[in-house]
């Protein structure tokens, strides 16, 4: 086809996907800060790996009637953040951590946990925790002192 036929044509069908999807091309805080999350904590962990730590991000979204972005920026808390936040990382994510979050997020949660560590890690709230499972390279936990 001609250049001059062409453009006209991806025009049309680039106005069409606008119409027809507006949500694919929005900014969505809590997708964009799962995404980051499960892709910092967990990418090297596989697809499983990344599920645990999404739910364990979820659990305690729901516990806290909170938001990812509220869990995340929680002091101390995620070791990525608490890393990178004195550096003014965005929550902003990357079309490959959008992509493995949406896959992430179709597979059926695997654990019910409110923390976890790297095995090579010991920390001491971890005795104070129900261990719930290991799943790579992490080990997740469930406080059950809290109701």
């Amino acid at each position: 086809m001609k250049a001059n036929v062409c453009l006209p044509i991806s025009l049309f069908f680039y106005s069409f996907l606008l119409l027809v999807s507006p949500l694919a091309y929005t900014y969505d805080a809590e997708a964009h800060c799962k995404a980051v999350t499960i892709h910092k904590e967990a990418s090297g962990e596989g697809l499983l790996g990344m599920r645990a730590v999404l739910d364990t991000l979820e659990t305690r979204i729901k516990k806290n009637n909170s938001s990812c972005v509220k869990e995340v920026s929680l002091r101390g808390q995620w070791s990525w953040y608490s890393s990178f936040a004195k550096k003014g990382i965005s929550l902003k994510a990357t079309h490959e951590q959008l992509t493995a979050y949406e896959r992430v997020s179709r597979i059926k949660p695997i654990v019910k946990a409110t923390h976890f560590h790297l095995v090579s890690v010991k920390p001491r709230w971890a005795k104070k925790m129900k261990f719930v499972k290991k799943i790579g390279k992490h080990l997740f936990y469930l406080d059950v002192s809290e109701k």
